[in-house]
């Protein structure tokens, strides 16, 4: 503990702590509430607390040994700890295992069988791997090149509370120094920026009593100009009624759901004091409304995740939520490469890249220049009979059984419009979208159709129809 102590002094550190070996030690500062969960020769579990009344967070130092049989008593170790860990659990050090073939450069290919111990702990205890940043493998055993080894022995996993503690976790691979491992960087914090929100179609709206009347009443507005321009301007105006409509009448789901939860509760031991019909009744209207904000909870987690398979009648929003961070932590850009091949950090800097990188390949400094003469190097591939029948109106019924083959499942389009939104309102906004579509036959308005929904009203659908051969094949020839 002296040789510790001079180095906990020698780093700057408050605190220190070793493990019963002496194979891992922990510095840190600040926190004075700090609880030794486990100390065992292969892993240290702190319980770190800001105060006393805290309920803390776990953070454990691993340090696994070589051999299979060892490795099986951490792997126990973990998998015990887990029933006892109600809250924010980060894990990392050096595990001496790796999960598949891609964690390992050189040497005799991988078993998987090593791995299954390794996986199925950590599957079972809810921890995820959050990934990294820089080179792939975190230790070498620095030989010759012919006997060289990579492998990626060292991670930082942490479980779905953790994940919900801090919204952005990033692990990055710094440069060996002298030792055969990689140091690991963990940094995690919340965001404390405000994001831009973009208007996107709920689901759930269209099971709401005014909805119908709502997008009725912004249709009977009477708005000049063609077809596409008409029905941009009502979305656009019922895009800002729906949105005041849902903070003024729903709210944040979640919180109701919460409030609901409570309520029920109430209500229940009410019935139990009072055990009268009334007492039922109102337990009742309870449950229905609870079970009501349930399904709007359900419906949007769901349309969040984009989880096309989900299955009717299973409930899991821990699930959705785990789905939707696992997307950002994925999504998040942390460093970038700039047109000096160098990378840059920071938001605001990656932000002026990508900028400068797309004015410079768009050439959006200069006018465009586009001659019909190139137009003249499309060959025709259909035959005059073919046109004929693909320039044909189109039938009220064609269209429709276009758009409602669509999955309501898909993405919403630019104005926050999805699928769902045109079959839930089709006999109210049906002419509009008619009229486009015959504009798009005759040839009006053909570049602003493709500009704004041509991708929400006429995609690739499951069945063969006339749609179906409507490509690029003709467009130039129709038009």
């Amino acid at each position: 503990m002296s040789k510790i102590n001079r180095y906990k002094r020698f780093l700057g550190f408050h605190h220190c702590q070793a493990n019963v070996n002496g194979k891992i030690w922990c510095f840190w500062n600040y926190l004075d509430h700090i609880e030794v969960l486990v100390n065992s020769e292969q892993h240290i579990t702190h319980n770190m607390k800001e105060n006393v009344a805290d309920s803390g967070t776990f953070i454990t130092a691993v340090y696994a040994k070589c051999t299979t049989s060892e490795k099986r008593d951490l792997w126990d170790s973990i998998h015990n700890m887990n029933n006892t860990i109600d809250g924010p659990w980060c894990i990392g050090g050096d595990f001496n295992i790796i999960m598949d073939p891609t964690e390992k450069l050189g040497g005799n290919p991988h078993r998987a069988y090593r791995s299954l111990d390794f996986i199925s702990t950590m599957e079972s205890c809810g921890l995820m791997d959050i990934g990294f940043t820089g080179p792939r493998y975190t230790w070498c055993n620095n030989r010759r090149p012919s006997k060289r080894i990579w492998k990626r022995l060292d991670k930082i996993m942490i479980n779905e509370q953790w994940a919900q503690h801090f919204q952005n976790n990033t692990v990055k691979h710094l440069v060996r120094n002298g030792s055969d491992h990689r140091p690991l960087l963990l940094k995690c914090h919340n965001d404390q920026h405000q994001h831009i929100k973009y208007f996107r179609f709920l689901n759930f709206w269209t099971t709401q009593p005014v909805f119908l009347d709502m997008v009725q009443e912004i249709w009977n507005t009477n708005i000049q100009g063609n077809a596409m321009w008409r029905l941009k301007s009502k979305l656009k105006l019922l895009a800002k009624h729906l949105s005041q409509w849902s903070r003024e009448n729903i709210g944040d789901i979640h919180e109701q759901v919460s409030s609901w939860e409570a309520k029920v509760q109430i209500l229940e031991e009410m019935d139990m004091q009072n055990n009268n019909e009334q007492g039922r009744e109102e337990l009742n209207r309870g449950y229905a409304e609870y079970a009501r904000w349930l399904g709007m909870q359900e419906s949007l987690m769901k349309q969040k995740a984009k989880i096309n398979w989900f299955k009717d009648g299973d409930c899991n929003t821990s699930y959705f939520h785990s789905i939707l961070r696992d997307r950002r932590r994925r999504l998040q850009l942390h460093r970038m490469k700039n047109h000096r091949d160098r990378w840059i950090q920071g938001e605001d800097k990656i932000a002026k890249a990508a900028v400068k990188h797309f004015k410079s390949f768009f050439n959006l400094n200069q006018q465009p220049s586009v001659s019909n003469d190139m137009l003249n190097c499309i060959p025709n591939l259909t035959t005059e009979e073919n046109n004929e029948r693909l320039t044909i109106m189109p039938l009220e019924e064609e269209i429709k059984d276009t758009v409602f083959s669509m999955s309501i499942e898909s993405s919403a389009g630019p104005d926050g419009f999805n699928r769902k939104f045109f079959q839930a309102t089709w006999d109210i906004i049906k002419q509009d979208i008619i009229e486009i579509v015959r504009d798009l036959f005759k040839g009006n308005n053909l570049t602003k159709f493709y500009s704004h929904t041509c991708n929400a009203l006429i995609p690739k659908v499951e069945s063969p129809s006339r749609f179906e051969e409507l490509r690029p094949i003709s467009l130039v020839q129709l038009h």
